[in-house]
């Protein structure tokens, strides 16, 4: 009996779509992103990583996409809203 090996097809190649691509890839799954627009390009204001969003980033191998591109938690430290501290989330 053939073993079945799924091949995923993901349409909208922004942040998710891009992030869920290159998760299955890491797992060697066959992955194909179709997106409308002609080019991939910034859009938008940007993004904000939780430390959470940042370890899963390390994990799938990107770390260092981050470390080049992101302005880091020093650039701008959050302010809790129940307690009113300021806090830096990535180290």
């Amino acid at each position: 009996m053939a073993q079945f090996r799924p091949r995923v097809a993901i349409v909208g190649g922004g942040i998710g779509g891009l992030f869920a691509a290159n998760a299955l890839t890491a797992q060697g799954i066959p992955t194909s992103v179709y997106e409308q627009a002609p080019a991939i390009g910034e859009v938008g204001a940007g993004v904000f990583l939780t430390p959470n969003s940042v370890r899963h980033l390390q994990r799938i191998g990107l770390e260092p996409m981050v470390e080049k591109w992101g302005l880091g938690s020093a650039a701008s430290p959050v302010t809790s809203a129940t307690t009113a501290r300021r806090s830096r989330l990535c180290r």
